[in-house]
């Protein structure tokens, strides 16, 4: 997955990764640089989801992690008729 700080700007990968120890609960660890870290599910509404698959936006949910989702584009330009 890619996803973008809100404030800063900044682009990082990440994934979903378990706890570890049989325990089922998912975390979302995001890679800057060389270094990782894990995501607190409230600090998640400062970050925008950018790139992910359908399963993984599901496993997001499903962990309960809310994200920013960008925009969709408008594909219709918006037209104006002058009558004269």
């Amino acid at each position: 997955m890619l996803i973008r700080h809100m404030i800063g700007e900044m682009l990082l990968d990440a994934r979903l990764q378990s706890g570890g120890d049989g325990d089922e609960h998912l975390s979302l660890v995001l890679k800057e640089d060389n270094e990782q870290f894990e995501l607190d599910r409230v600090e998640a509404i400062f970050y925008q989801l950018i790139a992910a698959t359908t399963d993984e936006v599901l496993a997001l949910e499903d962990a309960g992690y809310i994200l920013q989702m960008p925009r969709p584009r408008n594909r219709f330009a918006r037209v104006s008729l002058e009558v004269a």
